[in-house]
Formats: C-alpha cells, structure tokens, sequence
C-alpha cells in the first residue's frame, strides 16, 4: 500500500476541486502504460489502442508487455513514456507557428522522451538542442534521438548558466525541472522514501537556478514551457509566480477539453495558469 505523507496532503488540500479521498485511492492502483509512436517509422503496432486525448501519436495499453523483447522499441518505432507527459505535443500545437523553422533547447533532455516528441512536432527546418548536464545521463540520451532518427538535434552537456550565455538564441526553451518526484509515487515505489519537505525546497531553489541561468537565451517574444513531475505547489505554482515576477513573463493560457480531465492551476500571487495531472482525474501521472 502507497502512504501518501501527510504533509503533501495538508499542501493539497488548499487546491481548488481537491477530492483527498479519490487522489488517495488512484495512488493504489497499478500506473498506467503508454507508449508514443514515431512519425517517421510507421507500424501497424499498438493499431487497436486507445488514444492519448492531447497526443495524437500516444497510445494507452491494456496491458504492459515485454518491451526489452521487442524489435518495434530498439528499431524506434515507438517510444515508451508516460502519457501525462506528452502534453507538450498540445502546447505545441496551440503556441508555435506550424511552417516557420525555430530554434529549440531541451534544457534538462535526458532520457529524451520529450526530445524525441519535440522532434516530431516542430516546423521542417528546425533545430533541437537537446542538453543534459549530467554526463552518465547523456549516452541514453543519444541512443534514444538516434533510434527515433531525428536528423535535426544536437546534443550537447552543459550547465545551464553555458547555455545562457547563447543570448536570445531560442524561440522555445523547455524546462522538465529536476523535481522531488511526488508525481511518480504510483510508478516508483523509491520516490516516497526519498521524499520529504525539505527536499521539495531544495528542488524549488534549484529550478529557480536552472530558469534563472537559462533565461538570456530565450528570445524576447519566445515561450517557456516549465514541467516537474511533482505535485507540489512549491515547485509548481510557486516558481510559476517566480517567473512572472522575476523575468516579467506573460503565462499563456490553453485550451483544453473539460474531457481530458485536465486542471487548470492558477499561481497565487501573479494569476498565471498551469496545468496540473493527477491520477484521480485521467490516465496519467503526476
């Protein structure tokens, strides 16, 4: 049995619509499974599967195979990710501009699920910088861009604070901030033990650094889009407040189905808009 603490309870319970009682319960049930299929290497795989509603290329499983066994997954025809995740396929395509070529940073890429997904969803002609600071991380990162076939990324290692000297060289930078994990509790039975108060405020301040070195590299006029797998407010809308108050940002709201189960999240103090995931709500994590 998953015992959610106490403490991250007590921060929820201030969240608008918050049902303790159902989000308690989903944290018992088994994690969902999904995979993204790659655009450019098309099967017949995973044909009768249910589609992931803001992700056109997702697919949620019924059950969960051998994937070490499977020839489709080491050829990169698909790649296995969680499906809350591939919400950044919708962002896309409500933000950018669908022919004009960007320039894009993954700031924090590894194992490349959302580089990959970036790949698949930017105009022709585009760039993907896809950077992970920790060097024992980068060599999955390659693999994985190199199976899905990507011909425009570059992956490079570096701190945060080296790529932001690339003045207003980005039109996207995507930040999947190094968070405490409280969203994978379900799928990762180690993230509860990890876990504490103290360290949602150590994540806090290191995604402030991480958005605060980053920033000069982002073009004037260019989009953020800031992830965790946490679903603490601290590192969530709170750094949300943070950057609108700090950079003077415009967050941008979506549009989004009441179907897919999505909630809108509003930061305290600026009123800017964030989308939050919990398993009580639809197929996915946190």
């Amino acid at each position: 049995m998953i015992t959610v603490p106490e403490f991250l309870l007590q921060k929820l319970s201030a969240l608008p619509e918050w049902n303790e009682a159902a989000f308690v319960a989903a944290q018992q049930q088994a994690a969902v499974t999904s995979i993204r299929l790659n655009k450019r290497k098309a099967s017949n795989a995973f044909a009768s599967e249910s589609v992931v509603p803001w992700c056109q290329q997702g697919r949620y499983l019924r059950e969960r195979p051998y994937f070490t066994h499977d020839p489709l997954l080491h050829a990169g025809a698909y790649y296995v990710q969680e499906a809350s995740s591939m919400f950044i396929a919708t962002v896309i395509e409500q933000v950018l501009p669908k022919t004009t070529p960007i320039r894009v940073l993954d700031l924090c890429a590894a194992p490349g699920g959302k580089s990959t997904l970036l790949a698949d969803c930017l105009p022709d002609n585009s760039l993907l910088v896809s950077n992970e600071i920790i060097r024992t991380r980068v060599g999955a990162l390659v693999e994985n861009l190199s199976k899905w076939g990507a011909t425009n990324t570059i992956v490079t290692s570096a701190d945060p604070l080296e790529l932001g000297a690339l003045h207003q060289l980005f039109d996207l930078l995507l930040i999947d901030a190094p968070c405490s994990g409280s969203g994978l509790f379900r799928k990762d039975a180690n993230a509860i033990n990890e876990w504490s108060p103290e360290q949602v405020m150590v994540c806090q301040k290191r995604q402030q650094r991480i958005i605060h070195d980053s920033w000069s590299a982002l073009r004037v006029g260019g989009y953020l889009i800031y992830s965790t797998c946490s679903f603490s407010p601290e590192e969530n809308e709170e750094v949300l407040d943070s950057i609108l108050n700090t950079f003077h940002a415009t967050s941008i709201a979506l549009h989004i189905p009441e179907e897919w189960g999505i909630q809108i999240a509003t930061s305290p103090k600026y009123g800017g808009t964030g989308y939050r995931f919990s398993p009580h709500r639809l197929q996915g994590e946190g």
